[in-house]
């Protein structure tokens, strides 16, 4: 098994990326490194329509990028032979998902595995709802050694902080650009959360969760921290919270979990999500929260992407109708003919979004969005090229 020093390195590494993605690479690269892999790769892909792309990748022939979405993705035998291992939080190598002896007369590997040296592969689905499929893949050249058990068994315990931190990722986007101001710009999150400190007590609850926590039953904030009225509901949330805040604080390799709390045979469960907090990007006074606790009140109306998108980033929503055109492809002509606009003013509002967003091309807007919005909207923005510039 890989030493408990590079797992812990590794799961630090991944919930700094879920406060800022430019670090999305760098994981990538540390994870091939640990692997012995040369490439890696973070890539969404819908298993019925076949629309394609790479949200980050490492050491990725950017030729090899476009070849795959532009012919080669419905041609990937590892996404078609074995559709039954293609769960969420599913992980396998190569092997497991087609044999090599197949795999090597396909047009997949002969045209496209081969000569981007692409040999050995190991993997996980990070995300898959219906068709919709996020994976992790990291790959070793050609004729090097197959992965084993026991790179299976570091996947297995790294998958469930892949998922966490983009949980987390969609929820608190932005805020490493506001420094400071992150604390006073948690209020104005459209989710429901609460920060709690390495005890376990509410630091922080925006007025979303205030909102359901003091009207609602089931669930509420004490002296001590959050507290389930029922007590074996109460058991597996201490447990979940106090896994989470040693995996914040760097100690442990708890990602925290999922769970419902009931409140009443009248009203649905509320949904709560709790999440290790490794970024620095949100510091409370003094304290730099371990956890956070998200909570979703199904009875209450849904807020969508747009919103969502234009909430956390501070955009207009001539903003972010412009950022969705431009993150699905089009050039600032075709958005200007799309919105009825002069390119002039698509090109002054696309400099505010840069600014606002901390980005600076069309592709890390795509990056941008495709981490951001909902898993189940990704493929709607895929894409059309596979290195988008401004004009």
């Amino acid at each position: 098994m890989h030493p408990n020093e590079t797992i812990l390195g590794l799961i630090d590494s991944i919930y700094a990326a879920a406060g800022d993605s430019a670090k999305w690479t760098e994981v990538l690269e540390q994870l091939a490194q640990t692997l012995g892999g040369h490439i890696a790769t973070l890539h969404h892909q819908n298993l019925a329509s076949t629309e394609s792309s790479f949200a980050a990748d490492w050491n990725m022939d950017p030729g090899a990028v476009a070849q795959y979405t532009a012919h080669f993705a419905p041609l990937n035998v590892w996404f078609t032979t074995r559709q039954a291992l293609l769960n969420e939080g599913q992980v396998f190598t190569n092997g497991m998902l087609c044999p090599d002896d197949r795999l090597i007369r396909t047009e997949f590997y002969n045209d496209w595995l081969r000569p981007h040296n692409m040999g050995q592969a190991i993997g996980a689905m990070v995300f898959r709802s219906g068709p919709a499929a996020s994976s992790l893949s990291v790959f070793r050249p050609i004729g090097q050694p197959a992965f084993v058990e026991d790179d299976l068994k570091l996947m297995r315990v790294l998958m469930p902080h892949f998922q966490r931190a983009f949980q987390l990722h969609n929820r608190i986007q932005g805020l490493e650009h506001k420094g400071a101001a992150a604390a006073d710009a948690l209020e104005y999150l459209p989710v429901a959360l609460a920060m709690l400190s390495a005890e376990g007590k509410v630091l922080q609850m925006n007025k979303a969760a205030s909102a359901i926590l003091t009207s609602q039953k089931g669930l509420r904030v004490t002296s001590r921290g959050l507290v389930a009225e029922i007590p074996s509901e109460n058991l597996r949330l201490q447990h979940l919270i106090r896994g989470a805040i040693i995996t914040g604080r760097g100690k442990g390799l708890g990602s925290g979990g999922v769970m419902m709390i009931a409140r009443g045979v009248r009203k649905r469960s509320l949904q709560v999500l709790i999440v290790p907090l490794r970024t620095r990007a949100v510091q409370i006074g003094k304290d730099v929260p371990a956890a956070v606790v998200f909570i979703s009140d199904p009875e209450r109306e849904p807020i969508s992407e747009a919103e969502v998108f234009a909430k956390l980033f501070g955009l207009t929503p001539a903003e972010v109708r412009l950022a969705r055109i431009l993150a699905a492809g089009d050039s600032l002509k075709e958005a200007s003919e799309q919105l009825g606009v002069a390119e002039s003013t698509v090109k002054s509002q696309l400099k505010s979004i840069f600014a606002k967003t901390g980005t600076s091309r069309q592709s890390q807007l795509l990056r941008l969005v495709l981490l951001t919005i909902p898993q189940s909207h990704q493929f709607a923005v895929v894409a059309k090229h596979s290195e988008l510039t401004t004009q």
